[in-house]
């Protein structure tokens, strides 16, 4: 959808010195930016920010008016990109992602596209269709849409990974077993152990992955509730992970994976739920914004039902 205004910058120093840099990929007007080493032929590079809710300078790219275009015109792959550093107070024209719903005072952070999402809840995945079943094999297996990526950088002390699934066993055979387990990267969080599930049987799991200490030997404890049996009867499990090292600079999976004790046919297990997310420490506004918040909202808009990316009036701070 089009801008409300043609410019990027609304209020502030509009006479300010800006800076150029060459597009490492196709980057448009309100991008929040981020550096890059040199092309190796001394030129800057940026393109647009790619850490969810990560650390970042309150860099974005504007319009190049100079030669006629607007905040509607990209930047090409090579092209210089004018960009400005925002000072506190400033107010400006972001890219607010696609379904976010966000009202005045709410703070923003990356969406890791150059793009800015709602700070407080993160959504990493939420699956609308079953897994492909896990069948006729011993091997541990990954569910096929029984992953998330908690990206590089973007958690911070007291933050909150959230999950939940549900595991089903249309068909089984005899008294062979199924082990489920959730995985953080290489850790284990949890396993269910060998279950000999029944024809109808479901699991059903949740936990909370605790952030301690960040970094590349950050710390996380985890803890939760697994379920088995038949819906109505099934059996409430608790589990818990001790304080665990996990490198936070770098890509983190969450996965949710199965083995059978006999590679049979009969043997099927589907994953017909599995959603993840994020709770953000200090995502309340009382307690002021973090390093990684870029605005607070100034204008309210409802993008719940919008086809496409819209443009929102935001305030550095």
């Amino acid at each position: 959808m089009a801008a409300r205004y043609n410019c990027v910058l609304l209020k502030g120093d509009t006479g300010r010195r800006y800076e150029e840099a060459r597009a490492s990929v196709i980057t448009k007007p309100a991008f929040l930016l981020e550096r890059l080493a040199n092309d190796g032929s001394g030129r800057r590079q940026v393109r647009p920010h790619t850490s969810r809710g990560g650390r970042h300078e309150r860099m974005v790219a504007i319009e190049d008016a100079l030669i006629g275009r607007t905040i509607n015109d990209a930047y090409a792959i090579g092209e210089l990109v004018r960009c400005i550093h925002l000072s506190v107070g400033e107010e400006f024209q972001g890219v607010l992602k696609r379904f976010e719903n966000v009202g005045v005072g709410d703070w923003l952070v990356s969406s890791g596209d150059g793009g800015l999402v709602k700070q407080g809840a993160a959504t990493f995945v939420n699956t609308v269709a079953d897994s492909t079943a896990i069948t006729n094999t011993v091997s541990e297996t990954t569910f096929s849409n029984g992953t998330f990526v908690i990206p590089k950088n973007s958690v911070n002390v007291g933050d909150v990974i959230r999950f939940s699934g549900q595991v089903a066993f249309p068909s089984t055979n005899s008294t062979d077993t199924a082990t489920l387990k959730l995985y953080l990267g290489a850790t284990q969080l949890f396993t269910t152990g060998a279950l000999d599930v029944a024809n109808g049987d479901v699991i059903t799991f949740e936990g909370r992955i605790v952030i301690r200490t960040v970094g590349a030997t950050g710390t996380y404890i985890a803890y939760g509730t697994y379920n088995i049996g038949v819906p109505g009867t099934a059996t409430s499990r608790a589990w818990a992970l001790a304080e665990t090292v996990g490198d936070f600079t770098a890509d983190q999976t969450v996965a949710a994976k199965l083995t059978w004790s006999v590679a049979n046919a009969a043997n099927q297990a589907i994953l017909r739920s599995f959603t993840g997310d994020s709770v953000n420490a200090g995502s309340n506004l009382s307690a002021g914004p973090t390093d990684e918040t870029v605005a607070s909202v100034s204008d309210a808009i409802d993008l719940s039902a919008a086809p496409a990316d819209d443009f929102v009036i935001c305030q550095a701070v």
